[in-house]
């Protein structure tokens, strides 16, 4: 009987298709296990997170780069290909994907965040969107009649698949959470760590706060000597082992604006890319003025004509040239309001010499909120419910006024804000697992079994011609 079923939608996931190989070799190794591959066949039509138009060149590579890399596993183990069997094609109001529910699973999140994953559009606004959104849920659909009918004959003792977030992955998770089916879902702690979500999100901050608090349970002496380390690197740009791309190495430590006034109360605000939270669902929306662009215009005209108080808006880098980046809303805020400063991404600001030096500062969802409280040994206004606010080093504002009360609200500086943000840190540098036959990181290249899993001329011809168009479309998409 086969026991385990391995999920690999995709051969060109970097390094999901790494971390896959390598748990299904280990699984292979142990002779107790039989173990069944299921992938996509790129079927026409196929779109997902990696694809979301549809190119057929992108799937071509994508099939190519797959069953190469399939190939190098040792031992014995089975394949199966999804292909498309349904012809209903389904309609819907693609502006309201986000909230659009198959069978109560919320089938429209996973459409949502593999589309602006790649665009970056998240206000659906191009020409492109209609098209993209339908491909993306018409394959969930397929993929979830698929697994529905697979798993009425075919029974595992575990399903193993990443990061389940998007449209090609979310259906089968929706699904074996449903029917109570044993499922582990993987995903990165540090560069090279990974842990099992089990049937969670890796953003369930309720399933996050009772492990980083278990964690430090089972470790109650120990110093944090590793974890005041990890802080203190990313402050000067050195190293930074939960994220590969360093912003910090960017900028000039203790730089800071040209008219920066210590004698002022400076509040920062860190922007987000509107797509990141709003594809996680409403739960990590913010609680109040959900538009980024109202709540930054909103926080202006409360410190509006108030001298002793200047509000700086730290664009993220991120954002360098992206198209969907409006530069004339922070052009218009400079115009409207005296006491409002923007950096842009470009800039080599320090954002650690202002989180410091700063009265107050506010994020969306981002592991500055936990230095910013380990540095500042005060709560972080964090504009989203997750593990941070969760584990007391961060607050959310319930409403507009709790928003206003706690922005002009004394500093309140707690020790203990320090150490729960050192226990954080310890979950995650820590309590990860490696992965044998994995190695590698975004700036050294993936491996598995010490092979990188390259592009060979065909598959590589393919993918070019592929994002090719999809460029040449976005770009369309945009004017």
């Amino acid at each position: 009987m086969i026991r385990k079923l391995i999920y690999i939608p995709n051969g060109i996931m970097v390094p999901e298709i790494h971390v896959m190989l390598s748990l299904t070799q280990n699984l292979i190794d142990d002779k107790k296990n039989k173990v069944r591959i299921i992938t996509c066949g790129g079927d026409k039509d196929f779109a997902c997170s990696k694809n979301v138009f549809a190119i057929k060149e992108i799937c071509k590579a994508c099939v190519m780069q797959r069953k190469k890399a399939i190939s190098t596993l040792k031992g014995n183990f089975e394949v199966i290909e999804i292909k498309k069997k349904i012809k209903k094609k389904f309609q819907f109001n693609f502006k309201n994907v986000k909230n659009l529910y198959y069978e109560k699973m919320d089938f429209g999140l996973g459409v949502y965040s593999s589309y602006t994953n790649t665009t970056r559009d998240s206000e659906l606004d191009g020409k492109l969107a209609k098209k993209s959104t339908s491909l993306l849920f018409n394959t969930s659909t397929e993929i979830f009649h698929f697994f529905k009918e697979h798993l009425k004959t075919n029974k595992y003792d575990e399903i193993i698949t990443f990061n389940s977030r998007m449209n090609e992955r979310r259906p089968l998770f929706r699904f074996a959470n449903k029917k109570k089916l044993k499922i582990s879902n993987y995903e990165k702690l540090t560069i090279e760590k990974f842990y099992n979500f089990k049937n969670n999100f890796s953003q369930d901050r309720k399933f996050l706060k009772k492990q980083i608090n278990y964690f430090n349970s089972i470790n109650k002496n120990y110093s944090y000597k590793r974890e005041r380390e990890f802080y203190r690197k990313k402050f000067f740009g050195k190293e930074d082992t939960i994220n590969p791309k360093i912003y910090s190495s960017d900028q000039v430590i203790n730089k800071l604006p040209t008219n920066w006034n210590d004698k002022k109360k400076n509040i920062v605000f860190f922007t987000a890319s509107d797509d990141e939270y709003q594809s996680f669902g409403k739960n990590f929306n913010p609680l109040f003025l959900k538009n980024q662009k109202n709540i930054i215009e909103q926080t202006c005209k409360l410190i509006e004509g108030k001298k002793d108080y200047h509000l700086w808006i730290r664009i993220h880098p991120r954002w360098d040239n992206v198209r969907w980046f409006d530069k004339d809303f922070y052009k218009l805020i400079l115009k409207k309001y005296q006491n409002v400063g923007i950096i842009y991404p470009k800039e080599d600001i320090s954002s650690y010499t202002m989180v410091i030096k700063s009265f107050k500062v506010i994020c969306f969802w981002s592991l500055l909120i936990a230095e910013a409280a380990y540095w500042r040994k005060e709560k972080t206004i964090s504009l989203t419910r997750n593990d941070y606010s969760e584990l007391g080093i961060a607050i959310t504002p319930e409403s507009f006024s709790h928003y206003k009360k706690i922005i002009f609200q004394k500093k309140k500086i707690e020790k203990k804000i320090e150490i729960k943000a050192l226990k954080w840190a310890h979950f995650f540098l820590q309590a990860g697992k490696k992965i044998k036959y994995f190695k590698g990181t975004m700036h050294t290249g993936y491996t598995f079994r010490n092979n990188k899993l390259s592009f060979d001329p065909t598959s590589g011809y393919f993918y070019l011609i592929g994002k090719l168009k999809e460029k040449f479309l976005i770009n369309q998409n945009n004017k």
